[in-house]
């Protein structure tokens, strides 16, 4: 092999490794951007999620958004989601001690380990 033909392949054989390590970078901050607007989108879906929002009605869900959006301070709105929290937390279970059992769960009257148990009296109802 002449020197020249060696400078060649090594010449080459450097632009073949400089070609891949910009393609690695290339695939690498692709991934990062992909990786970071998934990220992105997860938090702002978590933001948009309200506590208790099943319990809420459109208008309370918007009103609720606005008071967020308003608040000045990270602090103002942890005050803001605390309230909001013990609001719901008080309504679900006003929700649930006014739920009527359905018929036929739980024990009703004389049912059960508790049940008073009254025995026949002697000789009634006997000819």
């Amino acid at each position: 092999m002449t020197t020249r033909t060696l400078i060649k392949t090594l010449t080459l054989c450097i632009a073949i490794i400089g070609a891949s390590a910009s393609m690695a970078q290339d695939l690498q901050k692709t991934q990062d951007k992909a990786q970071d607007k998934t990220q992105t989108m997860d938090q702002k879906r978590d933001q948009d999620r309200i506590y208790g929002e099943e319990n809420m009605t459109e208008q309370e869900r918007a009103a609720y958004r606005e008071r967020m959006r308003l608040a000045k301070t990270e602090q103002e709105r942890e005050q803001i989601r605390a309230e909001h929290r013990e609001k719901m937390d008080l309504r679900i279970r006003s929700q649930n001690q006014n739920k009527p059992t359905p018929a036929g769960s739980g024990m009703g009257k004389n049912q059960g380990a508790n049940a008073t148990i009254i025995p026949p009296k002697q000789g009634a109802g006997r000819n």
